[in-house]
């Protein structure tokens, strides 16, 4: 029995060996030319087994050596370029972009080559990077690459590959490349036009002396007598003028509403990954929407750490947030991540006056959670991502229950 798997293992194990090869023959080596007299020189193999008459091996003997020559050559007239790579730094999901490779010829004429990125699965390309016929010494040409993501996260460029086909344009041979150049793919989201946000009763502590006083002044109340301690600057000197007592100007200081936004990362179907898709789509649909208000926001999400993100004025950016969440992996239903969450954010919701939820499952659990942060005075707002039906009807009021397909189709309000 042990024998009969290890041989069919063995055949397996092949099996993968030869596709690979004849994969990377097709793929990495052979040019569009090449691969056609691939196929004539298997024809004229295919005759030659069974016929002198016509002569076929005669032809195969000149495909043949045309091939030897090629590769021989292509390895020979390999020119080193210097390169430079521009990458942007952060995309949308679906949201085509440009990869720009700057080379350079050194001190002798290259032929026939391009330089181009090996591309990860998920990073679609939208056009095929040609090849160019010469390139002089000292001469630049540059390279793009668009590309088309399909899927959010953080990807690494590191691999380039140069090639040239030079002569007769059928082997390509190449030379490996590294820079490394990392973009963030942000999830795919539709801009709200409205939240409906409940607000609670707790304000920020410290209201702007905690955010930013960039663009901001404290907002002018009243006038009233001198006190020992008060600054000089915030004497109003009109007032002392005209009733001959030192007078000041009184300052009142400004609150903003902090938010929490919980990100459930657990999937409780790993056969459903777009339920998790989907909830992090809303997350940065809703994160977009607060960006553009006055809000202290706090990002939790757990997955596969926890993240703890505080963000609003100039603490942080729409896109420190987008950067995490573009970064998001599945937790399975019985991971501790949660729990580390729901500590994380019942230590800090004494200064958070509205909490936004979004779930991707309902248990006792969240509804403990949902309890404990009702009873701290905290305005609740969640919405739970998923198809169950069943689920969504246990709801209580303040979660909406929202499908993968009003998420998909674009949510103007909420």
């Amino acid at each position: 029995m042990a024998e009969t798997y290890r041989v069919k293992l063995a055949k397996r194990t092949e099996k993968q060996i030869v596709y690979r090869l004849v994969y990377h023959l097709f793929h990495f080596k052979l040019t569009a030319t090449g691969r056609a007299l691939f196929w004539v020189l298997l024809a004229s193999s295919a005759v030659s087994l069974f016929s002198f008459v016509l002569k076929a091996y005669i032809v195969w003997c000149g495909i043949l050596s045309l091939c030897a020559v090629s590769i021989a050559g292509s390895r020979f007239f390999r020119r080193p370029l210097r390169i430079g790579v521009e990458v942007p730094e952060r995309v949308r999901c679906g949201q085509e972009f440009r990869i720009e490779i700057q080379a350079t010829a050194d001190k002798r004429t290259a032929r026939d080559v391009r330089v181009h990125a090996v591309l990860p699965r998920t990073l679609q390309p939208m056009n095929e990077v040609e090849f160019v016929a010469e390139m002089k010494p000292g001469e630049s040409v540059e390279f793009v690459h668009r590309i088309m993501p399909t899927q959010r996260g953080a990807y690494l460029l590191d691999n380039f590959l140069q090639e040239n086909c030079y002569p007769f344009g059928l082997w390509r041979d190449s030379r490996r490349e590294t820079f490394e150049r990392t973009v963030l793919v942000y999830p795919r989201y539709e801009p709200l036009r409205e939240l409906e946000i409940p607000v609670g009763m707790t304000y920020q502590p410290g209201g702007l002396a905690l955010t930013s006083y960039l663009g901001d002044s404290t907002e002018f109340l009243s006038i009233r007598e001198f006190r020992s301690g008060d600054p000089i600057r915030h004497i109003h000197w009109r007032s002392w003028a005209r009733l001959g007592k030192p007078i000041v100007k009184e300052y009142g200081e400004e609150y903003f509403c902090r938010l929490a936004l919980i990100v459930d990362t657990v999937l409780a179907d790993p056969e459903k990954p777009g339920q998790l898709e989907s909830a992090i789509s809303l997350a940065a649909s809703i994160t977009d929407y607060l960006s553009r208000q006055e809000y202290v926001i706090d990002l939790f999400a757990a997955g596969p750490k926890l993240y703890y993100l505080q963000a609003g004025r100039s603490l942080a950016y729409l896109q420190n947030i987008m950067d995490v969440l573009a970064c998001l992996e599945p937790t399975p239903a019985d991971d501790e991540s949660f729990m580390e969450m729901e500590v994380a954010l019942l230590e800090e919701v004494e200064g958070i006056s509205t909490t936004i939820l979004i779930l991707t499952d309902w248990d006792e659990r969240r509804q403990r959670l949902l309890d404990e942060l009702a009873g701290r005075g905290t305005a609740v707002r969640g919405f739970f991502v998923s198809d169950d039906e069943s689920k969504a009807l246990q709801l209580p009021e303040n979660i909406r229950w929202l499908s993968y397909e009003m998420i998909e189709g674009g949510l103007d309000e909420i």
